[in-house]
């Protein structure tokens, strides 16, 4: 009988911590736990690719810089997107508008706009 081993899925608190993450394997998950601040609203799950960058549009949304020069991340599920994912801060007081556009630009299967 076969025994698969997974990796266990680090942590990165926010989007800027994404590049100081060390030690990833090429494939391995990691989970964003949020935008700005863990629990804004703005988390998902991201494969860590250790090379392409320069074939991709790092967009902040869908894909991420990684710590390398040519490493990167990419969202697990690009049909959904959350504007929160996206930097857009939903509090009634930012403008967000330019974010929300980029998102439709992005054209997921599903947009949430609310939080």
């Amino acid at each position: 009988m076969a025994v698969n081993y997974i990796d266990i899925a680090p942590n990165a608190s926010t989007k800027a911590s994404l590049t100081t993450l060390t030690q990833l394997n090429d494939g391995q998950v990691v989970h964003l736990l949020g935008y700005y601040a863990a629990g804004d609203g703005g988390g998902q799950s991201l494969v860590y690719n250790l090379t392409g960058r320069t074939g991709i549009t790092v967009d902040s949304g869908f894909y991420f810089t990684g710590p390398g020069s040519d490493d990167y991340f990419e969202a697990v599920n690009k049909k959904v997107a959350n504007v929160l994912q996206w930097g857009a801060k939903g509090d009634g007081s930012t403008d967000d508008t330019t974010r929300t556009f980029v998102v439709i630009f992005r054209r997921p299967s599903y947009l949430a706009i609310s939080s």
